[in-house]
């Protein structure tokens, strides 16, 4: 399909599916690195923090991939972070749409969010087994359910012109790979920190940070070298990890 290296290398396109991060766990024993499965529908799609994620019929990208790094689990986090800089960028070159990331992993466009990652890690002997990528792109919907009608937008909303599946896949993977194998190479984000911040919609901007024992203000200032958000509250940083946290803007979504 594509001239990548590895991103890409086989697509399994299944019209309808559950979810398909759940499709690249069935399949992964015979899978290579890269591999993608795309579907038209997924009946339970998924988002960060066990939200639902809304993937109409034929209504955007709705894809994951999988990966065999060498790394430490404790670095596998910063996954998702590579994957947002790479999609926000595949955008970007093939529309020209001002994308940005909200972190850690929206994808956004206006203020509204246009998609979304969510990476899961399978551990085997306490290393890493494989990680799934799953990436939902708002493509052509027209019409979003009542909860997130306000906050979100589509590449059809925006644009007189909406690229094919295909052709993100391809300019996806050669983004990908290369930050990927930076990443791989430090196992942090040090590579790329300054990319991700340049497309960071929260830098410098007030945010609320909601945890399971409460909320609170502060303004973000960029991440580290780990992916971690700094927040800047009451003359004090403090980094945020995105695992069980939810991080929005004070006044709306971002």
């Amino acid at each position: 399909m594509n001239e990548n290296e590895y991103m890409g290398c086989r697509v399994i396109h299944i019209p309808t599916t559950d979810s398909t991060n759940e499709e690249i766990k069935r399949l992964h024993e015979v899978l290579p690195e890269g591999a993608v499965v795309m579907s038209d529908t997924q009946t339970m799609g998924r988002g960060r923090l066990g939200r639902k994620w809304s993937s109409p019929d034929n209504g955007g990208l709705w894809m994951s991939f999988i990966l065999r790094p060498d790394i430490l689990p404790s670095s596998c986090s910063g996954i998702t972070l590579v994957a947002a800089v790479s999609m926000a960028l595949t955008i970007r070159n093939i529309t020209g749409l001002e994308v940005e990331i909200k972190w850690p992993n929206d994808l956004v466009v206006k203020g509204k969010k246009l998609g979304g990652i969510l990476t899961e890690m399978v551990m085997k002997d306490d290393k890493v087994d494989y990680i799934v990528v799953g990436i939902g792109l708002n493509m052509n919907v027209e019409e979003f359910p009542e909860e997130i009608k306000e906050v979100a937008t589509s590449l059809n909303k925006e644009l007189l012109n909406v690229p094919d599946r295909f052709s993100l896949i391809k300019t996806f993977g050669e983004f990908f790979e290369g930050y990927y194998g930076n990443y791989k190479a430090v196992e942090n984000m040090s590579l790329m920190k300054e990319e991700y911040e340049r497309l960071l919609v929260n830098c410098d901007r007030e945010v609320t940070v909601i945890e399971k024992s409460g909320s609170y203000n502060g303004i973000a200032r960029g991440i580290t070298e780990l992916g971690e958000l700094i927040v800047e509250t009451d003359g004090e940083f403090k980094t945020i990890r995105s695992g069980e946290v939810s991080v929005r803007g004070v006044y709306g979504y971002v």
